[in-house]
């Protein structure tokens, strides 16, 4: 999904936009590959480090999909494999013992004829002596673009959480709470430390003073945005200790 008026690959609508949805359709398999594949000592230590290949024919300005799905066969050992196209890299990835989820490239021919598509070796930590291959598949696609528009009737920015306040002790009473910046309203909740009641005020600016607290108790205070559709969750505890907000005299 991108917009064609942004520079950002997946933009955010923060207002109605038109976007251009790409929809591939699979149109055929010419490729598939599975099975063990050696990990050899001169492909350890030598420049050719290939395990699998078998050249294709591709149809020119074609969009090809390309699976895999692979794991090393000794439980510690990991290893780094690299998908290529005419021996140019078009995807990379680690697999340990254990199977992921299915890694797809999306690859365009843009000449047709053929093209020698393989898996390699680029880094391998152990000492087993196989790749484990489930899946290497190349799909040719249809690919086709349909315009759709994104009407934004709120906000559609995420209700993160706010940042943790700064502490100001004003007195024996008060504390003020400072935010560097405040991109929504702050909901405060506050309480004495040996309570379990929370008291709740609002903050439109980017600071707030919590008054009438008592001299002889510690205190907690958690923020959170108060979003238009939403409230985030709260931040950790900021305190705020009765012998801080004493009097320097009396310390």
């Amino acid at each position: 999904l991108t917009n064609p008026n942004s520079a950002t690959p997946t933009a955010t609508p923060t207002r109605t936009t038109d976007y251009n949805v790409t929809i591939y359709n699979l149109a055929g398999m010419p490729l598939r590959q599975s099975g063990y594949l050696p990990v050899t000592a001169s492909m350890l230590n030598g420049r050719h480090k290939e395990l699998c290949g078998a050249p294709m024919n591709v149809e020119r300005n074609r969009y090809y999909l390309i699976s895999l799905q692979a794991r090393t066969t000794s439980f510690l050992d990991k290893a780094t494999l690299d998908v290529r196209v005419n021996n140019k890299s078009i995807g990379t990835t680690a697999c340990t013992n254990r199977y992921g989820e299915p890694l797809e490239f999306i690859w365009e021919s843009r000449t047709g004829g053929a093209a020698d598509v393989s898996l390699h070796l680029l880094h391998y930590d152990g000492d087993g002596e196989h790749i484990e291959c489930r899946l290497f598949d190349m799909q040719a696609l249809d690919k086709a673009t349909l315009r759709t528009r994104v009407t934004v009737s709120s906000d559609c920015a995420a209700c993160t959480v706010p940042t943790k306040p700064i502490l100001q002790n004003a007195d024996m009473h008060t504390v003020n709470l400072v935010w560097h910046k405040a991109e929504h309203p702050v909901l405060i909740r506050f309480k004495r430390t040996d309570e379990d009641r929370w008291n709740y005020v609002t903050a439109k600016q980017n600071r707030v003073a919590l008054t009438d607290l008592s001299a002889l108790y510690d205190y907690e205070m958690q923020c959170a945005y108060l979003c238009k559709s939403d409230t985030s969750s709260w931040t950790e505890s900021t305190l705020t200790l009765a012998a801080d907000r004493q009097p320097l005299a009396k310390r």
